[in-house]
């Protein structure tokens, strides 16, 4: 620690000029050395402590507040990042089980009508046999008015029609 000669104040070592008085520390050291003359305080030991106003004095308090800073600004950024991943999640959450609800509803509204189609199918087939004489309707004749019973039927009501495996 470098000591002022004009006033007293310490200052860090790489200091050109004096941080309470702002006198040049080297033109203060070369001046003495030539005239031999002492410093003004009198008393090294009472310069050992920063003096009032010096901005030596306000840095432990600056560093702080630097430090408190760069922590509520990293505290703020990690906080930020886990609301928008909550927010990503609850979305992709909701998305899905959105999904999930119109898949179950189409599928059980699918077998509904394949149920249907196949009990209307079932009645048509049954009417005719009924209705149609006995000696003019060979099987193979009633198995395709099914089909196409069942074809007219899927196209009206837009439903796929189900392969078997």
């Amino acid at each position: 620690m470098e000591v002022c000669r004009k006033c007293g104040a310490q200052n860090i070592d790489e200091a050109r000029y004096c941080e309470v008085c702002g006198v040049d520390l080297a033109e203060v050291e070369t001046q003495e050395a030539l005239s031999g003359d002492s410093p003004a305080g009198g008393e090294l030991g009472t310069a050992a402590q920063p003096s009032p106003g010096s901005l030596r004095d306000q840095i432990p308090f600056l560093t702080g507040a630097v430090e408190q800073a760069k922590a509520r600004i990293d505290s703020w950024k990690q906080r930020s990042e886990r609301s928008r991943q909550d927010k990503v999640r609850q979305e992709e959450a909701a998305r899905q089980e959105q999904e999930q609800r119109a898949t179950s509803a189409r599928g059980s509204l699918s077998g509904l009508w394949s149920f249907l189609l196949g009990l209307v199918a079932l009645a048509a087939f049954i009417y005719l046999l009924l209705r149609l004489p006995r000696g003019s309707f060979s099987p193979a004749v009633a198995w395709m008015l099914l089909e196409e019973i069942q074809q007219s039927l899927r196209e009206q009501f837009g439903l796929e029609e189900e392969k078997a495996s």
